[in-house]
């Protein structure tokens, strides 16, 4: 459940309020210059005064605001900028940030954003209309942390949700190859787990001296890829909608957490063909005639070994539950699942290499094990990309020219995993529909699977408004009664009425 405004704003009042610890002699010539203190309270108060993004996108939909006419893209503000933001030519490029020449090419506007201060960027917006605000960013070796930034135009917080914006890195296990001619484990590299697509690679795990698996070491993958502003919180499948008039803009990303390398920021119409999700049922009709998959085509992926993961907690573990879970044996604990304990926090992912060995529609079909919420279920959105790869025809092709994944269509996000005491098989669904994707053969193949609320969020939203509603009503009547009451009657029904 989201944390309520009031809540977020008192943590922020005590952080601030603990933090002086120490009083300190200011030269007279910086006495007159803003603190970080007075930027985190100017923050806040722009945060408490912010609408919701529910309510400020509401707005305009009433209006009538139509998408904007084209796309928009960034140049970095260096005077705007806070210090410690500097451009990444190309010798920063190849020996501080450690990244190739190919990936230099076509981001030589790229900036430095450290984990604080404002990194700002201007845009020229062609037309006034509704927006998605899209920022291209190369992650660094840092720490297991995702990246966060808020989200300011012009100045301003459009509303309450930019104020935390989640960016995630990428994470690769590091499996046993082999072993060399000493008889001592070789590992793959990271590039080796992210560019091998061949199904049949035995990527195995060490094992100690009582046969049981252990986890690899897991390294960060560094490259360029795309982040749709979106609720980081899972309660919307969208991106965030942004409304902006025609002119000059400056878009700020204040740091909350880790520096990162900043390529550029769009913005994007809302109806935007290549960005667009449609639904299944328009998914079904751009692939129609498209054949099943031949008999025999089948591929399996074992679960618990991802190519890619959100972070080190995305791990896999040993369930004995079922003799048919591969591999399994009594005596050691091999690992043969995902999950379990971990993978449940929204936003986590575990993505997965594939081809397919022939062009067809195919259907997913997972062996699970969801015994945690009884009567309920979790979700899962699925996100494809084929890692850059177009083709003239474009059909069987997913992502960004980036890699990014996205949507294949807007079911997706709802995938649904049904309670059960045992283990079950079943093809992914939104609980209507198994769902079918078309595959071309030879594309290489990235599937991502995201903790999600799926359609569990509108229902989660509205017991949130009625607990922040409750919760309204309640100080009202503090400020009235104080926290020890009298004995005196007094009427609140002009104060607070919850629907």
């Amino acid at each position: 459940m989201k944390v309520s405004k009031l809540s977020r704003a008192l943590c922020l009042i005590l952080v601030l309020a603990f933090g002086v610890g120490v009083i300190v002699a200011v030269p007279a010539s910086a006495a007159g210059n803003p603190t970080s203190a007075d930027a985190s309270l100017n923050d806040m108060r722009k945060y408490l005064a912010a609408d919701s993004y529910a309510a400020y996108n509401e707005k305009y939909l009433s209006e009538g605001i139509q998408p904007g006419s084209a796309s928009a893209t960034s140049v970095p503000d260096m005077a705007a900028s806070d210090d410690g933001v500097y451009l990444i030519d190309r010798t920063i490029w190849l020996e501080n940030i450690g990244g190739t020449e190919e990936d230099y090419v076509g981001h030589e506007n790229a900036v430095w954003s450290p984990a604080t201060g404002s990194t700002v960027f201007s845009i020229q917006i062609p037309s006034t209309g509704m927006y998605y605000i899209a920022i291209e960013y190369y992650t660094v070796a840092q720490t297991v942390n995702s990246i966060e930034r808020k989200l300011y135009i012009d100045g301003e917080l459009p509303f309450s949700e930019a104020n935390l914006l989640s960016l995630s890195k990428s994470w690769v296990y590091r499996y046993k190859r082999g072993v060399d001619a000493d008889g001592n484990d070789t590992y793959a590299t990271v590039d080796d787990v992210v560019n091998d697509f061949d199904t049949d690679t035995s990527f195995e795990f060490s094992h100690d001296v009582n046969g049981n698996d252990l986890i690899p070491t897991i390294g960060q993958y560094a490259r360029w890829q795309t982040y749709f502003c979106s609720d980081s919180e899972g309660y919307s499948s969208d991106y965030y909608k942004f409304y902006l008039t025609e002119g000059t803009h400056t878009i700020s990303l204040g740091a909350i957490r880790e520096s990162v390398v900043i390529g550029a920021v769009h913005a994007i119409p809302v109806n935007d063909p290549v960005y667009g999700v449609p639904t299944y049922k328009e998914y079904l009709a751009r692939y129609e005639g498209q054949p099943d998959a031949p008999a025999g085509t089948t591929i399996t992926l074992e679960a618990e070994k991802p190519t890619l993961v959100s972070d080190s907690s995305v791990a896999m573990s040993n369930n004995k539950n079922s003799a048919i879970t591969s591999p399994s044996t009594p005596f050691s604990d091999l690992y043969n699942v995902i999950g379990a304990s971990s993978y449940s926090a929204v936003g986590q992912w575990a993505a997965y290499n594939f081809t397919v060995p022939e062009s067809g529609m195919y259907e997913i079909s997972l062996r699970y094990l969801q015994s945690a919420l009884e009567g309920m279920f979790i979700s899962r959105s699925i996100r494809i990309t084929s890692n850059g790869k177009v083709g003239e025809d474009e059909l069987g092709y997913y992502g960004l020219p980036d890699g990014t994944a996205s949507l294949p269509f807007r079911e997706a996000f709802n995938t649904r995993f049904n309670y059960s005491k045992n283990w079950t098989i079943s093809s992914l669904t939104d609980g209507n529909d198994s769902f079918k994707f078309y595959f071309k053969k030879d594309v290489p193949y990235t599937i991502y699977f995201e903790v999600s609320l799926g359609a569990l969020a509108e229902q989660l939203q509205i017991v949130e408004e009625a607990m922040t509603q409750l919760n309204d009503c309640y100080l009202q009547i503090l400020k009235l009664t104080g926290s020890t009451p009298t004995s005196i009657r007094i009427t609140t029904s002009r104060m607070c009425s919850p629907t």
